[in-house]
């Protein structure tokens, strides 16, 4: 009966006397709290004094102990010890608590705020995938849009990076319109190049490589290889070949300089964005290169074959 009583209690003290406020309270009574003031100068009003700035500083440190408790409750997908940081994924509650907790870090260029700015993104950065990484002082957001990470950011490079990870889509979007216009059969490879090449990476490529991103991408799916280099540089690898075959003259030297002004730069801009490391956007060029000739042997065979 003894032992029953004993043990649970002796633990219990022995928890109590772990708390920050045990410990402070003790050091108060240790090293604040004997009076060796003279009387004849107020001993009283400072005892009150003492107490008043104890109160506050365990307050304090009450608030600090109770801040640490719910930061530490959060489970990080990811700790970067080196660097002290943590890396958390879309979950509102979490992002509550981290909200209230840290400020968003200053940045140079705000991209979130500036696109948070016009309600149709707004709407979309809040619909797709989200993850904040929490520095010492303050958290930084990363949101997935159309296959690229947006984040705030301090190097002009980054800004480049980010536009040009949707040049692709552009791309598509004044091809398919040229279409419509002109009925230009040479536009139709261009336009098959990005379904085709997109289906094959993501469908299958991906699922058999099944590599994960770089931690700093807002993207779930895996990343090997990268779709956007295995499009940008099948296109430029196509459009080529299919300039060396034509006459030439300053428009095809033009186009020829504005096709690797635009396409080129875009593996770069994955790898500086981090939504995908430097082997993956190299196995994706090298597919994209792949892609490149066979639609381009494909259009020489198929206007051949309706010649005859």
């Amino acid at each position: 009966m003894l032992t029953k009583v004993y043990l649970p209690t002796l633990l219990h003290v022995g928890y109590l006397f772990n708390t920050i406020q045990c410990i402070n309270i003790i050091n108060y009574l240790i090293f604040g709290g004997s009076d060796k003031d003279s009387p004849n100068k107020n001993s009283s009003d400072n005892k009150e004094e003492k107490n008043k700035k104890m109160e506050e500083y365990i307050d304090e440190k009450m608030k600090i102990n109770l801040r640490s408790k719910k930061i530490n409750s959060l489970k990080p997908i990811y700790t970067n010890t080196e660097l002290e940081t943590n890396y958390y994924i879309d979950n509102n509650e979490t992002f509550k608590k981290l909200y209230a907790n840290y400020p968003i870090c200053e940045a140079k260029y705000k991209l979130v705020d500036k696109l948070k700015s016009f309600k149709i993104f707004k709407k979309l950065m809040t619909d797709k995938p989200k993850k904040i990484i929490l520095f010492k002082t303050c958290i930084i957001e990363l949101y997935g849009m159309l296959s690229v990470t947006i984040r705030n950011v301090n190097n002009f490079s980054s800004v480049i990076a980010t536009v040009y990870g949707y040049v692709p889509f552009l791309i598509m979007i004044l091809t398919v319109f040229g279409f419509i216009i002109t009925f230009n059969k040479n536009l139709l490879y261009i336009i098959f190049i990005m379904p085709t090449q997109t289906l094959i990476s993501d469908l299958f490529l991906k699922r058999i490589f099944k590599k994960p991103r770089p931690i700093n991408s807002a993207l779930p799916t895996y990343g090997m290889p990268s779709s956007h280099s295995s499009f940008a540089i099948a296109l430029l690898t196509f459009l080529l070949l299919h300039i060396t075959e034509q006459k030439k003259d300053k428009w095809s030297i033009i186009t020829y300089v504005i096709a690797t002004l635009t396409l080129l730069p875009i593996p770069w801009s994955r790898v500086e964005v981090e939504d995908h490391t430097v082997l993956q956007v190299i196995v994706g060029s090298l597919v994209g290169i792949g892609f490149g000739f066979i639609f381009y042997f494909m259009k020489k065979y198929f206007f051949k074959h309706k010649d005859s």
